[in-house]
């Protein structure tokens, strides 16, 4: 909320004028340690620059296993909500609040390797296979953490929802609106 937006918003609350909007967000383990929920994404890459890293992906659905190994800068693993954020400027989709999913985008994959949309309900595990340079795992960057070569990084739907007060004032309700065409 603006600082001029504000008696009106405190007017919209007493008076009941109010949606409240749950957004997903992504719990990510490290060999079993919890890391802050991610809101945007969470983002497994090298720890030096320039240097790629190779990433094993498991990716576990109703359906079972699959499994990609490939050398890239990094993985993004985006909520809807971080659709619009590092994972669009990486070449991702913009995917809608209302689509229960998560999107994982490649960085610099050496096969070029497109964004895929997951259920929500998906399950990964990722691990570097770079002895020297395990990588670094960054939570909505901001929260960094070195993995150690033994590291699995396990990323699944929060059972936590991030709850904010909407007024209307803002938001990416639609395609249009975030790409400013209406």
């Amino acid at each position: 909320i603006k600082k001029d937006e504000l008696q009106k918003a405190i007017n919209l609350l007493l008076s009941g004028k109010y949606h409240i909007r749950r957004l997903s967000r992504l719990q990510a383990t490290i060999s079993g340690r919890k890391l802050p929920p991610a809101l945007n994404e969470v983002f497994i890459g090298t720890s030096l620059y320039g240097r790629a890293i190779q990433l094993e992906i498991q990716i576990f659905s109703g359906r079972g296993a699959t499994k990609i190994r490939e050398k890239m800068d990094g993985l993004i693993v985006s909520t809807p909500t971080g659709s619009t954020a590092y994972s669009l400027s990486a070449g991702g989709p913009i995917v809608s609040s209302e689509i229960q999913s998560f999107v994982l985008t490649f960085v610099c994959s050496q096969r070029r390797l497109p964004s895929i949309i997951l259920s929500e309900k998906t399950k990964l595990e990722v691990r570097s296979l770079n002895q020297d340079n395990p990588g670094v795992v960054v939570i909505d960057g901001n929260f960094l953490v070195k993995l150690n070569p033994s590291d699995i990084v396990k990323i699944e739907k929060s059972p936590h929802d991030a709850v904010f007060i909407d007024f209307g004032f803002h938001g990416r309700d639609s395609l249009e609106k975030w790409l400013n065409l209406t």
